[in-house]
């Protein structure tokens, strides 16, 4: 790391966590960078039209929530709330109206909640 050999456990993980969890910030400051070079300071610049209906996304259905839910696999960490797939699977009945609504309305709305927009990376 920094052309420095590291050799202890602990400085290894944490240098690899650095890594892999700053490569989107990095990335962003990157287009950030080029953006400035090229005058283009942020996405209006370039997309002018707001084009709200220009894209369609089918409501996600009863059946195949279900689906989708039974090929979670129960070896999964939980993310940022902490529910792993396997509590989700075994409560699917009680789970899938709700869940139904939140998906839809997000697509419906095209809002995204910023918790659903995270990732734990964990290297192997």
């Amino acid at each position: 790391m920094n052309n420095k050999e590291i050799t202890q456990l602990t400085n290894i993980s944490n240098s690899l966590n650095a890594y892999f969890t700053s490569i989107g910030e990095n990335f962003v400051k990157d287009i950030d960078k080029h953006n400035r070079t090229q005058h283009f300071n942020n996405y209006k610049t370039y997309c002018t039209l707001s084009l709200k209906n220009s894209l369609f996304c089918t409501p996600v259905g009863r059946n195949e929530l279900i689906y989708i839910n039974s090929k979670l696999k129960n070896n999964k960490s939980p993310g940022p709330d902490n529910i792993g797939s396997k509590l989700v699977k075994d409560n699917v009945s009680i789970l899938v109206d709700p869940l139904i609504h939140l998906f839809n309305l997000s697509i419906t709305t095209g809002v995204v909640p910023d918790k659903l927009k995270l990732a734990k990376v964990i290297p192997v």
